[in-house]
């Protein structure tokens, strides 16, 4: 619930004004301090304190968001950005001029807003207090409430503990916790480079360089072939093909953009946008999306993951491309990684869902940080509301994979860390009866807890 995650998010802690004008000086280096705590990218764990059906929701689970959160050039100014899935909070804090005092202003993407007070606890370090001065949400509600938050001594953690008022009188009270991922926040930069690297190999049809962009153990999941295409060798042959024939309508310039960027551990980022193939003329032949996942390695993103696929619209989907169709190899069991059957039941419910039409139950597969990245829907879908959108479009009335049987399987992963994995696999959508209606590729990221996993990117489409 972006008006609440808002302010779990980014209580930046709040406090007793500063005396005068000679207090100014230690509100600078107490915020210089605060500065240097909170510069970076973070994971943002709240509880949902209040049921949401509209964001799907329930109170007491578990609501992932991301934070990025940057200085300016004087450092004078901390700029506090959160995403979660769609919805995004943004924030400011300075020292006030006036009153010595460190202050913070948020506005949530729903209008909703709130001013924190925030001073430093001089008895117990890396310890911040922070108090609400007023909030008010569209909803009409108003709120009122402080606490603490407490830094870890390796800089890596940010608990909040306090208690929050509603105007209705309702009491909530807050312990949520932020991992730092990274001092750093150029996330995006980054990836930017990488698509620059790779559009400038591209283009000047550098196998060598291409494959070049990605990592040692890397794996290519992209509607152009049936079947993953990992390691550095086969990347480049893969290219190579592609170049093979220049007279092919196909062989164009490619031209791309990032959308998102985030990371999502130390070293990983998770990076989405759209592409194009152009031809001399300047008319587009194709376009779609992509959903990477790419690892910092000496400053530069090198591809871990590269899932791109065609957009394609629910008239062009065919079963006709089946007679070429390529034997699916045995795919990963338990043995491989405990994760394994965790995601096939995830596939179980998304076929379950997908068969009964239940656009809530197939979102509600995704974490609330979720991005969908599919071949028959237009452009991505972040956040619950707009997943559920793009279901009853992509599988709802009128889609060829309406109430169809999916078959997915898992053909391998790449560990992020000890909740997330990368992991690729095919898929294929039949009739009840068992006709097939169409197959292609999927490169998914999802995120473990409780024996379960949820999809934070889903990057899927038919093969071409």
């Amino acid at each position: 619930m972006v008006l609440f995650c808002g302010i779990t998010c980014l209580v930046f802690a709040g406090m007793q004004p500063a005396a005068k004008a000679e207090e100014n000086h230690t509100a600078d280096a107490d915020f210089a301090d605060l500065v240097e705590l909170l510069r970076g990218s973070w994971r943002v764990e709240n509880k949902v304190i209040l049921d949401n059906p509209e964001q799907g929701e329930s109170k007491g689970e578990q609501a992932i968001a991301y934070a990025t959160i940057s200085p300016n050039a004087s450092g004078t100014v901390l700029r506090w950005d959160v995403e979660m899935g769609g919805d995004t909070t943004h924030g400011l804090v300075s020292v006030h001029r006036g009153t010595g005092e460190i202050r913070s202003f948020h506005t949530a993407s729903d209008g909703g807003h709130w001013e924190l007070l925030i001073s430093k606890s001089h008895k117990k370090k890396n310890s911040w207090k922070w108090k609400v001065s007023s909030a008010g949400f569209p909803n009409g509600e108003m709120l009122s409430g402080n606490g603490t938050w407490r830094f870890g001594e390796n800089g890596k953690e940010l608990l909040t503990k306090g208690s929050l008022k509603l105007s209705g009188g309702e009491s909530i009270e807050l312990d949520n916790r932020m991992v730092r991922l990274s001092k750093s926040t150029d996330a995006k930069p980054l990836a930017e480079a990488s698509v620059r690297r790779f559009l400038r190999n591209f283009n000047g049809r550098n196998t060598s360089g291409l494959a070049n962009e990605f990592t040692e153990d890397c794996v290519r999941v992209v509607s152009l072939y049936q079947l993953p295409v990992e390691g550095k060798a086969a990347i480049a042959a893969s290219f190579d093909e592609r170049f093979s024939d220049e007279a092919d309508a196909d062989a164009g310039s490619l031209d791309a953009v990032v959308s998102n960027a985030r990371y999502i551990s130390a070293d990983v980022i998770m990076a989405d946008g759209s592409w194009m193939i152009v031809d001399k003329e300047g008319k587009t032949l194709r376009h779609g999306k992509w959903g990477n996942v790419m690892k910092v390695i000496d400053g530069q993103c090198k591809i871990l993951m590269e899932s791109a696929h065609s957009e394609i619209t629910n008239q062009e989907v065919t079963a006709e491309k089946s007679a070429t169709r390529l034997p699916v190899p045995k795919g990963l069991s338990a043995k491989d990684d405990a994760v394994v059957p965790m995601i096939e039941r995830c596939i179980q419910r998304y076929t379950k869902g997908m068969l009964t039409s239940d656009f809530d139950s197939l979102a509600n597969e995704f974490t609330t940080d979720g991005v969908q990245l599919v071949g028959n829907v237009a452009g991505p879908s972040r956040g619950y509301k707009e997943i559920v959108k793009a279901f009853q479009v992509g599988v709802g009335d009128g889609s060829p994979y309406e109430k169809t049987v999916l078959d997915g399987k898992v053909l391998g992963l790449r560990r992020i860390d000890d909740e997330l994995v990368a992991a690729y696999g095919v898929w294929s959508a039949h009739t009840s009866d068992g006709k097939l209606i169409d197959f292609g590729q999927w490169g998914n990221v999802f995120r473990q807890s409780d024996g379960e996993v949820k999809i934070v990117m889903e990057s899927a489409g038919s093969f071409e």
